[in-house]
């Protein structure tokens, strides 16, 4: 879920996009290092600031890199950019909670 840091609000139409990859090449929290593992997957967040998206991997990933990039301009109120690394320690689903900080 995608949400707003100072009201907790949700945020719809934030652009979303995950990585898998693997601990050795990701480092404490550098996205420029990942060394992929998966396709990069785009979606975007609904008016309650969710999203579900699949991401097939090639491999045995030990994180997931989600980048949030608000792309619909003022419509939504105007967000920086965001991206956080999570760990995956089992096979199955994680749950993403992202908050953006206003321009």
């Amino acid at each position: 879920r995608v949400t707003d840091a100072q009201t907790g609000q949700p945020v719809k139409g934030v652009m979303v996009k995950m990585t898998a990859g693997s601990r050795s090449q990701m480092g404490d929290n550098a996205v420029q290092s990942l060394s992929p593992l998966s396709s990069t997957v785009v979606t975007y967040t609904d008016a309650d600031g969710r999203f579900d998206e699949d991401l097939e991997v090639y491999g045995i990933p030990d994180g997931v890199v989600v980048e949030c990039f608000d792309v619909d301009g003022e419509m939504n109120g105007s967000y920086l950019p965001e991206s956080k690394v999570y760990p995956i320690e089992e096979e199955g689903q994680i749950e993403v909670d992202i908050e953006m900080d206003s321009e």
